[in-house]
């Protein structure tokens, strides 16, 4: 059995354009997220031996005004999958020392 992919082919280009269209609507509607690697700035990758809450690392950075920077929290496992080390990543801004 064959295909006669020429006989297709007009389908294809149409198809192809139909995407290329969608994909730049998309790209011009939502625009591109950008992460730090792009936009510039600090992350910092604290390992905290003791549990914590989320709002905990949130107070703590208030006097520092860091507030509403996007705080994630990270597991580290060894090889058998056991959670070894809890701790957060925080992005900001670009900061001086």
């Amino acid at each position: 059995m064959t295909i006669d992919f020429v006989r297709h082919s007009r389908k294809a280009y149409l198809f192809s354009v139909i995407l290329l269209i969608a994909g730049a609507i998309s790209l011009i509607v939502s625009g591109l997220n950008l992460g730090i690697d792009f936009t510039g700035g600090t992350v910092f990758h604290l390992n905290l031996q003791e549990d914590f809450t989320v709002q905990e690392v949130k107070d703590v950075l208030t006097p520092f005004e860091m507030q509403g920077l996007p705080i994630q929290t990270v597991q580290g496992r060894n090889l058998q999958g056991e959670i070894i080390n809890t701790g957060v990543a925080i992005k900001s801004p670009y900061l001086d020392e």
